[in-house]
């Protein structure tokens, strides 16, 4: 027998046989919100706090809301120097480790996702780079990345892809190459506005004391129409019982940060509000108008780096 033939009866007999392997799928593309942590997290360990927001600026559009972003150290003076309004600004996610020590503007990531076209970003890259330089650009990359100095502190302004600029810390260019891979910040859940967070606050993070059990805590804003909004708020305690002691805590505290004593009489700004323990959870929903809920918003700003 022909050794073609036989070879082509012996392929035939193993593919009875054979195991079929699915093709994999191809991998999804991380949100830059993870690649932000990354860069943080090879800094200072997660246990040492973090601050965070998550701007949804077009959604927002024609609220505070869409202008609270600009009010974070740094982020109004670089996208002054970018020729950047809020309307084209798609969202915003900033991120660092606590909310009141220089440091932490120093090692913060801010991320910009834009509605600008290829020619109208290059253009606002370049006249940031013009303004603000520290250094020169940085070549060799594959896209556009410059040392810079935005107020005091020395950044990495980088876009890594065509709807992203980021400002990162000084000399971060591992962290500017993997942004590049990404697929933008997450999408808008429903009518949400903006996310604010923060993990183990104990730390100082908010830079105020809060109890230790309390390990993380996220406030979620949505604009439901013309005139309404709501402020879901979640923080994670350590166990059933502890989550009604520190429920009660965030009650008090929180009523008591939206009274102004006027000597001869409080005036309260909102509220009063009510916080519950569900679990080992402290929740609460609350129900608001639109300037109420801008309130919010510029109080978290404070708890932002030079918020």
């Amino acid at each position: 027998m022909p050794k073609r033939r036989q070879l082509l009866l012996g392929l035939t007999g193993l593919a009875g046989c054979a195991t079929v392997v699915e093709p994999k799928a191809p991998a999804q593309p991380r949100d830059a919100l993870e690649v932000a942590y990354d860069i943080v997290r090879t800094r200072l360990p997660d246990s040492a706090g973090r601050v965070w927001a998550l701007f949804h600026v077009h959604a927002a559009h024609g609220t505070g809301i869409a202008y609270a972003c600009r009010a974070i150290y740094g982020t109004g003076y670089l996208l002054d120097a970018l020729g950047i309004e809020p309307e084209e600004l798609e969202r915003v996610f900033t991120l660092s480790t606590d909310a009141t020590s220089y440091s932490s503007t120093l090692e913060a990531v801010h991320i910009f996702e834009h509605r600008l076209s290829p020619e109208r970003a290059e253009a606002a890259f370049d006249a940031a780079v013009e303004t603000l330089s520290n250094g020169g650009r940085i070549e060799g990359l594959g896209f556009s990345a410059a040392e810079v100095m935005v107020g005091t502190a020395e950044r990495l302004l980088a876009a890594p892809t065509p709807r992203i600029i980021a400002s990162l810390p000084s000399g971060e260019v591992v962290g500017a190459i993997q942004l590049v891979g990404t697929g933008g910040l997450p999408r808008r859940r429903e009518r949400e506005a903006m996310v604010f967070g923060v993990t183990n606050p104990q730390n100082g993070a908010l830079g105020f004391s809060v109890p230790a059990t309390i390990s993380r805590a996220d406030a979620v804003i949505t604009l439901n129409g013309a005139a309404d909004a709501r402020v879901l708020f979640t923080a994670v305690s350590t166990d059933p019982q502890q989550a009604e002691i520190d429920a009660q805590w965030i009650t008090d505290h929180v009523n008591d940060a939206l009274t102004i004593d006027l000597e001869i009489a409080e005036l309260r700004v909102l509220g009063p509000y009510l916080f519950r323990a569900e679990k080992n959870r402290v929740v609460s929903e609350l129900a608001v108008s639109r300037d109420e809920a801008e309130w919010v918003v510029a109080m978290a700003r404070t708890f932002m780096p030079g918020g």
